[in-house]
């Protein structure tokens, strides 16, 4: 009888562990990579354009068997509700809507049978400046299926705006977006990925499905959907071996994320998270800030609750900070934030 007994305990703590790892494995498929591009073939502007030939190779890879690009809102939308995705999902997205976007990328994009979304700042579009896109290219990319966002109204920094005029100016693109496209969008990005929570509660009122930052990441269940990670490409950033870290990047599933603001008031600030996968191994966690000569200590505490400790003070402006974990298969969980200091001492 006690044989039985313990045999029944050992099979339910069995079925147990396999049915909560699981439920991790079906989590790590709610996530996807958000790819943003600006520019391309660009040469005067590197920090925001990919070269022709980078953009080539990119749609080599990403055209191979064992990746999924699909469109943003249907992502967002699998997201936001828990629901699973395949295997090394991928999403194109980019923003401003400059010309290069119909001469080169779109051509190109169209031919690999890749969707992607371009995010449009709709007062650049009205002063009809020679380097953006015209009303009736976007219309046509429209048409032809590419999804289309909001960016403002004003492509300007967000958190440097009263909250009157920056309601407006969502309120004024959405309008002018849907007088040309004839539907409203339900797609926003922050421009330069600066978002405050405000700005987040206002979307999420207005009926928008999801909104993106400019910090890199593994979009995820575990996020919050209006403030999306992206991972950026540009000249210098964008080779095959980073496009490769990224849409092979898995999320690090986590909650009780510290700070919840994302303009800091304490700087340094803390930094704090709790990993839920209990059987990740934490002792190669590893965690980033941008602008910072020194490493970020990190203490692990019971319960796997992670604590950042940064040596330096964050400077004024954006900050972002990447924290990384190996995996199997030299697939890494990647975890980003963006950190806004608006006054240093």
């Amino acid at each position: 009888m006690k044989k039985k007994l313990s045999f029944i305990i050992f099979y339910i703590l069995i079925s147990f562990i396999f049915l909560n790892q699981k439920a991790f494995s079906d989590s790590y498929s709610s996530s996807a990579s958000i790819l943003l591009y600006h520019r391309f073939g660009e040469d005067k502007f590197p920090s925001t354009s990919i070269s022709i030939e980078q953009l080539e190779k990119h749609i080599r890879i990403l055209t191979q068997p064992e990746y999924n690009v699909m469109r943003l809102e249907n992502i967002a939308s699998a997201i936001k509700r828990g629901e699973s995705l395949p295997d090394k999902t991928v999403a194109i997205t980019i923003d401003d809507a400059f010309k290069s976007i119909y001469t080169v990328a779109w051509p190109k994009l169209r031919e690999a049978n890749l969707p992607f979304t371009v995010f449009v700042s709709t007062d650049t579009i009205d002063k009809k400046y020679s380097s953006m896109m015209n009303w009736k290219q976007i219309k046509e990319l429209h048409d032809s299926g590419v999804t289309i966002g909001n960016h403002l109204s004003t492509h300007e920094s967000m958190v440097n705006l009263d909250s009157k005029i920056w309601k407006e100016k969502i309120d004024y693109a959405q309008k002018r977006l849907t007088e040309i496209l004839g539907e409203k969008p339900l797609l926003f990005a922050y421009p330069y990925g600066e978002a405050n929570n405000e700005m987040k509660t206002f979307l999420r009122e207005r009926g928008y499905t999801a909104a993106f930052g400019q910090h890199s990441g593994v979009a995820s269940e575990w996020l919050d959907p209006f403030f999306l990670p992206r991972f950026s490409f540009n000249e210098k950033y964008g080779g095959i071996e980073r496009l490769e870290l990224a849409i092979n990047a898995l999320p690090l599933p986590v909650k009780d994320i510290i700070p919840r603001k994302i303009i800091i008031t304490n700087n340094p600030p803390y930094l704090g998270f709790t990993i839920i996968d209990e059987s990740l191994k934490l002792d190669r966690l590893q965690c980033f800030a941008s602008r910072q000569s020194k490493p970020s200590k990190i203490d692990i505490l019971p319960g796997n609750r992670v604590e950042v400790r940064f040596q330096e003070k964050f400077q004024k402006g954006r900050n972002r900070v990447n924290c990384t974990l190996p995996s199997k298969n030299n697939r890494w969980h990647w975890l980003g934030f963006q950190l806004i200091a608006k006054n240093t001492p």
